[in-house]
């Protein structure tokens, strides 16, 4: 598959329904391991499975100021958006934003759903010891792209990531 690794982890069976957080779950979200947005998305996630009557899951999840892009393996991906999308219809109300799903596959095609965008190439920059990978897009895309989604990946790649237009 990919050097894509999953960042965040699911809430246990308890938290998800219910609104507080036990310890154990307490503890990882004030570890960073896992994320707010990581257990609304999971709470959500599962009641849309216990209305559409699916078994999906998600990978990681992260939030910015208008969207939530889950990531998901390709069988949950189909099942997160549904027939029409109704399902992530269903879950951006529950949510209450904008829902993107994308499907983990490679680096370069998970930069290209998040950005929504042609990228060019992926290199890899090395700094005293530090990996930055630079995202080479065409100069006249320059526009389309939402610089804070950058965040997104360095999330769902666990990788630190610059922008640079050609």
């Amino acid at each position: 598959m990919s050097h894509i690794q999953p960042v965040g982890m699911k809430v246990c069976s308890v938290c998800l329904n219910s609104d507080i957080l036990c310890s154990g779950c307490s503890q990882k979200l004030a570890a960073g391991t896992i994320s707010e947005t990581d257990v609304a998305v999971s709470r959500a996630i599962t009641a849309l499975n216990k209305t559409r009557n699916i078994a999906a899951t998600f990978l990681t999840a992260s939030e910015t100021d208008d969207a939530i892009i889950i990531m998901a393996d390709k069988k949950d991906t189909k099942l997160l958006i549904g027939g029409q999308g109704r399902n992530v219809k269903q879950l951006s109300s529950l949510l209450g934003k904008q829902i993107r799903i994308i499907e983990r596959t490679d680096e370069k095609d998970v930069v290209e759903n998040v950005l929504r965008t042609h990228v060019i190439g992926i290199n890899s920059i090395f700094d005293r010891g530090k990996e930055t990978r630079k995202i080479r897009i065409d100069t006249r895309l320059s526009r389309k792209i939402r610089h804070d989604y950058v965040n997104v990946l360095k999330k769902f790649c666990g990788k630190a990531y610059t922008l640079s237009f050609e």
